[in-house]
C-alpha cells in the first residue's frame, strides 16, 4: 500500500485477543514494530469488531494485529509505526492493553484499570465481575505505519 509511511498518514487496524499471552501489548504513544496478519483485502471498508476463529475469514479491515492462534495458516508481516489511539466500543478510549500476564490489563483514558482473565475464564473482568463485555476487540489508529519490513522473517 503506498503512502503508509508518509507523514500525517493514519492507518486503522483491529486488535482481537486470542488470550493465553498470544497477543501483542499496546500503549498509546508506543512507537516500534508491530506484527499483522497478511491480508489480501483492500484497506477501504468497514471495521468489523466481531471475533472469529480465523480472523481473515470474514470482512474487516485490511490490517489486523497478529496473534499466534493461527500462525500455522497465516504468516505475520512486520511494520513500524506509532500507536496514536486505542478504542474499545464499550469502554471507550484506552491508554494501554498489557498482555504480559495471566490476566490482561485494560487501562481506560480515565485511569480505570481492568484486570481481564486470559487463561481459565477468558474475557471475565476479575475486579468488576458484574461488568459484561462480550467482545474485547479494539480499534487502533497508527501514525506513519510503514510498508511491510522485508528484512525480518
Amino acid at each position: 500500500m503506498s503512502g503508509m509511511g508518509e507523514p500525517g498518514f493514519v492507518t486503522r487496524a483491529i486488535w482481537r485477543p486470542a488470550w493465553h499471552r498470544l497477543d501483542q501489548s499496546l500503549k498509546t504513544g508506543q512507537a516500534g514494530r508491530f506484527w499483522f496478519f497478511v491480508s489480501p483485502r483492500p484497506a477501504e471498508g468497514p471495521v468489523n469488531l466481531v471475533g472469529a476463529v480465523d480472523p481473515l475469514a470474514e470482512a474487516g479491515p485490511a490490517l489486523q494485529f497478529f496473534n499466534r492462534t493461527v500462525s500455522a495458516r497465516h504468516a505475520p508481516e512486520v511494520r513500524s509505526g506509532t500507536v496514536i489511539s486505542i478504542v474499545h466500543p464499550q469502554l471507550g478510549p484506552l491508554t494501554s492493553v498489557d498482555t504480559s500476564g495471566l490476566d490482561y490489563r485494560f487501562v481506560t483514558a480515565a485511569g480505570t484499570e481492568l484486570s481481564v482473565n486470559a487463561e481459565e475464564e477468558t474475557g471475565t473482568v476479575c475486579d468488576a465481575p458484574d461488568l459484561m463485555v462480550s467482545d474485547w476487540s479494539v480499534e487502533v489508529l497508527l501514525h506513519g505505519l510503514s510498508d511491510p519490513l522485508r528484512d525480518l522473517a
